[in-house]
């Protein structure tokens, strides 16, 4: 089954950041662009999905670095509430500021990464605005100690494809991953279930009572 990894697993957010025009003399200043991620991050975090999607403009791309995988504002409802569905954690720093783009380092986890027993992944990401909207945002994998998520997943599509076709392939059809509330929610389940039947396996037949 081709596996590719998605920004499903990663989700981007943190400091609720509301801005006013700061007035010097008759004429106000240019929007504070930092602020506005603030706020794109902090409504993220509050699982927000209406506010969230008030930051980005009409024409908004999300895409990798390479260029391999693409959302246009249109899939995003259905990316933030994946995120908000698995609980996100996400965490900023170092932002810069510099003309109409805005950059930083964050990293995120959340319940299907803990599920997988994955420390949080890290990513450069660059927001470039058009006026106070984020017209395109670009995020680069920064490496991460431990095994992939590609890697922590090889075990449990094993037994899901042995034991749970029909829930896999609805969740992750054809190694694709399909983004919504549900399908998280589906992802959580079904973690836990295998999760649940390793740990029986692995502590071995229990001991007859005396």
């Amino acid at each position: 089954m081709k596996r590719r990894l998605s920004i499903g697993l990663l989700s981007l957010g943190l400091v609720l950041g509301v801005v006013y025009p700061l007035v010097a003399g008759d004429q106000a200043e240019p929007t504070c662009l930092k602020c506005r991620v603030k706020g794109l991050v902090g409504a993220m975090r509050a699982g927000d999905v209406e506010r969230s999607m008030s930051y980005l403009a009409e024409d908004f791309e999300l895409r990798d670095a390479a260029g391999n995988q693409r959302f246009d504002r249109d899939a995003m409802p259905g990316v933030l509430q994946w995120d908000a569905a698995l609980n996100a954690k996400l965490a900023f720093s170092a932002l810069e500021w510099e003309g109409d783009t805005v950059r930083g380092e964050f990293s995120q986890t959340n319940d299907l990464l803990d599920l997988l027993g994955l420390k949080a992944r890290r990513f450069k990401i660059e927001f470039e605005f058009s006026g106070d909207l984020i017209r395109r945002q670009v995020y680069d994998v920064l490496p991460t100690d431990g095994p992939s998520v590609a890697q922590a997943l090889e075990p449990f599509l094993e037994w899901a494809n042995a034991t749970h076709t029909d829930e896999l392939t609805a969740i992750y059809p054809d190694g694709r991953w399909v983004y919504g509330a549900a399908a998280a929610q589906g992802w959580v389940e079904l973690l836990q279930a295998w999760r649940v039947e390793s740990e029986i396996a692995s502590a071995g037949p229990t001991a007859p009572a005396p």
